[in-house]
């Protein structure tokens, strides 16, 4: 017998792409002006980035075959773990940063 319990990351997807089509929905329905629908998808982006960093920083094995900086390997340890983090940290950041400031 197989197990068809969903697992709680899948439930969040699906819960989150729901959501979301049913904003959009909503929004084109009732015709609202399309700041009142960028800031709360702004908002959950800055959100989800937040808790991927917290899961990378959570990992217990990092996988880093293939993966450079700086056309050097990154170190599958701690160090490897941090600067992977802190890069995606900041270029998540910056694109945030601009998609706030030139809306």
């Amino acid at each position: 017998m197989q197990d068809t319990v969903e697992k709680p990351e899948s439930f969040a997807t699906t819960s989150l792409l729901i959501s979301n089509f049913l904003t959009l929905i909503v929004a084109l329905i009732l015709k609202w002006q399309l700041v009142l629908v960028i800031w709360p998808y702004w908002t959950q982006s800055v959100i989800i980035g937040w808790y991927a960093r917290k899961r990378m920083l959570a990992l217990k094995k990092l996988s880093t075959e293939g993966f450079t900086s700086n056309d050097e390997p990154v170190p599958a340890n701690e160090k490897g773990k941090r600067s992977t983090t802190s890069f995606f940290v900041i270029h998540y950041g910056f694109f945030h940063f601009g998609y706030l400031v030139f809306y």
